[in-house]
């Protein structure tokens, strides 16, 4: 299999809106279910990503592609960038309640807000390969740390984070929703 990597167009959105969703064990859909009648969490989301005033505009992504087609993204953007404090008039404020654990988790450097890679082509090198753009892009910013959050209970990207050299931080606890799918902590 070819992977490569390209830069996220406007074009993407809906992708980007389902690779978030996947990434987001359900916080996603409890912050955008419903919120636009008869629109799907996915149709939702996806103006997030056109927004420049966004840390999730499409600007700060890229997609992994295998042979061709979208396999999946990563979306990255200094810790530091004002716009990473997350907003969206769309979301009522109670559900904002289900990011609390957030407040006690700082990121550095270059921060990972996603990556995810659709279920048909994991386990194929394309998260790493996606991972690995993020190094290079730490790297020409002057960014010494890269920084993401993962739900505990997330198995398989936890074992992906540590063999690429992650170390945990600092742990919150998540907290409860019965649209999140994790229990447990961030690490």
């Amino acid at each position: 299999m070819h992977i490569e990597v390209r830069s996220a167009a406007a074009t993407d959105a809906q992708h980007l809106s389902r690779f978030l969703r996947y990434a987001a064990g359900g916080l996603i859909d409890a912050l955008y279910e419903d919120v636009i009648p008869g629109k799907s969490t996915v149709e939702a989301l996806e103006h997030v990503f056109s927004r420049e005033e966004s840390p999730n505009y499409y600007g700060n992504a890229r997609i992994g592609l295998a042979d061709g087609g979208i396999a999946g993204a990563i979306m990255m953007y200094r810790a530091s960038d004002p716009r990473s404090h997350w907003s969206d008039p769309l979301v009522p404020n109670e559900r904002r309640a289900v990011l609390r654990s957030f407040d006690d988790l700082q990121a550095e450097g270059l921060y990972i807000n996603f990556v995810a890679v659709y279920p048909n082509f994991r386990g194929q090198g394309i998260g790493r390969t996606l991972l690995a753009c993020a190094r290079v892009k730490a790297i020409e910013q002057g960014l010494s740390l890269l920084s993401l959050h993962v739900f505990e209970q997330n198995e398989g990207a936890v074992r992906l984070y540590r063999r690429l050299g992650f170390e945990i931080a600092k742990r919150s606890p998540i907290v409860p929703h019965a649209r999140v799918i994790y229990g447990g902590t961030w690490p």
